[in-house]
């Protein structure tokens, strides 16, 4: 249950981080670069999540 709870936190902090950007470059350049920025911020925090599990796996 915590998993499924840091997960769904982790992709809302992402979210903010992508509206935040989107926002940002609107405000800036009149272009919106969400979307670029959501994928790139999922993947990134995605990779991180799966990179400390599997290093928590191998300690523990």
């Amino acid at each position: 249950m915590g998993d499924v709870l840091s997960r769904v936190s982790l992709l809302g902090v992402v979210t903010l981080l992508a509206v935040h950007f989107e926002l940002l470059f609107v405000s800036k350049f009149g272009v919106a670069f969400w979307s670029w920025y959501f994928f790139a911020l999922v993947g990134l925090s995605a990779t991180y999540h799966w990179y400390t599990e599997r290093k928590q796996r191998v300690v523990g």
